[in-house]
């Protein structure tokens, strides 16, 4: 709605289309996960680490740090 100009800012949409702007806030963040991780979350295969506090949290803006979060610390070796 944006993009096709309908309405000229974020506040302008939240409050015509009788949108939460705290709900809203929280979408809008995840417009930034990384390709690979939304496709998996879609596809029903989200890795376990992926989950609703991780991607209500605040996540990395790069997609390398997203991805390094979900994967965790490396495993210590023997």
């Amino acid at each position: 709605m944006l993009k096709s100009s309908r309405y000229t800012s974020l506040g302008q949409l939240v409050a015509t289309e009788r949108i939460d702007r705290s709900y809203f806030g929280k979408m809008l963040q995840l417009t930034l996960l990384a390709p690979d991780l939304a496709e998996a979350a879609l596809d029903g295969r989200p890795p376990p680490e992926l989950g609703l506090p991780m991607l209500l949290g605040s996540l990395p803006p790069a997609w390398a740090e997203q991805r390094a979060s979900v994967a965790g610390p490396p495993a210590a070796s023997s």
